[in-house]
């Protein structure tokens, strides 16, 4: 199970590497076209936001195998392995808790913007609300991640420590 969500995530994480890709292919279209042609290109710059919450947000969970995430490891140090043990069961409820929580609400708000068929204000029609899917995606796919430490952080207790 661990390989196949890190291999998972991986992937997911090349996509969104691919945007970025993508998104400054777009910026350099439009760029020459305003500058050169006095043509821009039509729903650049709004396309480009659209992805960016893509690569955003599909990069939560890999950030977290990775370790990129911000640590607060000041104190940690200075505890006895089974209260740092302890501190990482804490850690990862919190975040699946937090996140799983994101991901509910970002849920609704991609629900509600579907169903009103949203759109940006734009040149062209937009879809809105696929901007926000990449909120719910991506905190679905950190809190999976969240829970898998968590139940990794929980076996590594001894049986005594319980």
């Amino acid at each position: 199970m661990d390989t196949l969500l890190k291999n998972l995530n991986k992937w997911i994480s090349i996509i969104a590497g691919s945007l970025i890709i993508l998104v400054t292919i777009l910026i350099v279209i439009d760029s020459v076209g305003r500058y050169l042609f006095n043509k821009p290109l039509t729903g650049g710059v709004e396309i480009s936001i659209l992805l960016s919450a893509f690569i955003v947000f599909l990069g939560l969970a890999y950030a977290l195998i990775q370790g990129a995430h911000v640590q607060f490891t000041l104190f940690e140090v200075m505890f006895p392995p089974r209260v740092r043990r302890i501190c990482d069961i804490f850690i990862n409820l919190m975040g699946m808790l937090f996140t799983a929580l994101a991901f509910y609400a970002t849920s609704r708000q991609f629900w509600e913007s579907w169903l009103a068929r949203e759109t940006m204000m734009a040149a062209v029609k937009i879809p809105y609300w696929l901007a926000k899917l990449a909120l719910p995606i991506g905190f679905f796919l950190i809190t999976v991640q969240f829970g898998f430490y968590l139940v990794a952080s929980i076996r590594k207790l001894s049986p005594k420590e319980y």
